[in-house]
């Protein structure tokens, strides 16, 4: 894991001057983006997705199969059948259970040898009769799996349809570069494990230099050192985890001065948005906004903010309830005044991330992808139009640049270059 201090010296953090620039720099927008810009766009999103190992790799996967497809669709489809056929078979769990036999006494087989090699003496005398038993009893399960196998048609044409699709794809490569996907991603899953962790420093160092001196000019040199950064704050609310909170302890309760989001991924900013409103809504108690029982815990059995909770951080306990949270208020539909995000300023895809990964992987497994097929591109278009919502990063970034202080509740991080 990369030291604080090395995260800190790779990125740098800001508020942007011309926030306007980066926002007509990044107007995607799939509901009016015409087949011609479509078809532009989407060849920029293959070119940049090319140096990714695991697109790459599906992308190859994919060739083969279009490239092979005539040959490798018949064998599919036979193992489908076959599978479906073994699945209905009555002899099937039959079958099943004497293979789950056969695994344990091979397992205890194994671990009784292992055991007789240090036991000494009556010890090892009796685990030297039960390895002779299991080897007996499993001499028997064998002989009565291999006349079972005999009777099980459905089973011999599962055996033969996995065999034949396994040796086409041998044949022409699709195995080794089946393996090699699953290694990829294998080793993307460990990357992603240790990564998130590093970007605690940066949000902290973004809270500091640019968030609290926003929230704190008006107060006390006193309250200003009293002032404190949580993390992870939940307050029992069944559809909320703040990823940092800037408040202000004081003998009664606890004053909230900052909602804090942090999105690695900029696209994500829309989805934040939009589940904080309500989680304002939820935390101030304006009723109407927001569904009782989506909010129903054993704390809040109402489904209401309306006690007393507590948060833990450090060794210290501090009080919440609706007061905590009075200086939020709409600015005609929403909150905006002191709800902060922390994101890299990464270029708008005008889609969430993971609407984009959905995207990424059906163009990177699709045999029809065709860039020069109109008729492709339209029903490509179409669905992307099906789940994505109306609502993306670039309105939120619109609503927050109409003025000034909201546009530096946005702290973007991005790599210096070297």
């Amino acid at each position: 894991m990369e030291s604080q201090e090395n995260i800190l010296a790779e990125y740098s953090l800001q508020v942007m001057d011309d926030f306007q620039a980066f926002i007509k720099k990044n107007s995607l927008d799939f509901f009016s983006m015409s087949i011609e810009d479509f078809s532009l766009w989407l060849q920029k999103q293959v070119t940049r997705q090319s140096t990714d190992l695991d697109f790459a790799k599906r992308s190859e996967i994919r060739d083969l199969h279009s490239q092979y497809r005539n040959q490798f669709y018949p064998l599919w489809g036979a193992l489908k059948k076959a599978q479906s056929e073994w699945q209905g078979s009555g002899k099937r769990l039959a079958w099943e259970f004497l293979e789950k036999k056969i695994l344990g006494s091979q397992k205890a087989i194994e671990g009784l040898s292992q055991a007789i090699e240090k036991k000494m003496g009556e010890k090892r005398l009796e685990c030297i009769a039960k390895l002779e038993l299991y080897q007996k009893d499993l001499e028997c399960l064998k002989k009565e799996q291999k006349i079972m196998l005999d009777s099980l048609a459905e089973k011999h044409a599962l055996d033969k349809a996995e065999k034949e699709l396994w040796n086409f794809k041998e044949k022409i490569g699709l195995n080794q570069k089946e393996k090699e996907l699953e290694d990829i991603l294998y080793a993307q899953a460990q990357r992603t494990t240790s990564a998130g962790a590093n970007f605690e420093a940066l949000s902290r160092e973004a809270i500091e230099k640019h968030i609290i001196p926003s929230v704190a000019k008006n107060l006390t040199k006193e309250q200003k050192a009293s002032l404190r950064i949580l993390s992870n704050v939940t307050l029992g609310c069944a559809r909320a985890e703040i990823d940092y909170l800037v408040v202000l302890p004081d003998e009664k309760n606890t004053r909230v001065l900052a909602i804090i989001e942090v999105k690695r991924n900029i696209n994500d900013i829309a989805w934040g948005f939009l589940i904080k409103q309500e989680n304002i809504a939820w935390f101030t108690g304006d009723v109407n906004a927001y569904s009782a029982e989506s909010y129903r815990t054993h704390i809040f059995q109402e489904g209401h903010f309306n006690k007393v909770v507590y948060h833990e951080e450090e060794g210290k306990r501090l009080s919440f309830d609706q007061s905590s949270f009075a200086a939020f208020k709409r600015e005609g539909k929403y909150f905006i005044d002191d709800l902060f995000f922390i994101t890299d300023a990464r270029p708008l895809l005008g889609m969430l991330s993971s609407d984009y990964r959905k995207f990424i992987y059906r163009i990177s497994t699709d045999m029809n992808f065709d860039l020069e097929n109109k008729e492709y591109l339209q029903d490509l278009l179409a669905w992307i139009r099906s789940f994505i919502s109306p609502i993306q990063t670039r309105n939120i970034l619109e609503l927050y640049a109409t003025r000034e202080t909201w546009a530096k509740q946005i702290v973007f991080f991005s790599r210096k270059k070297l």
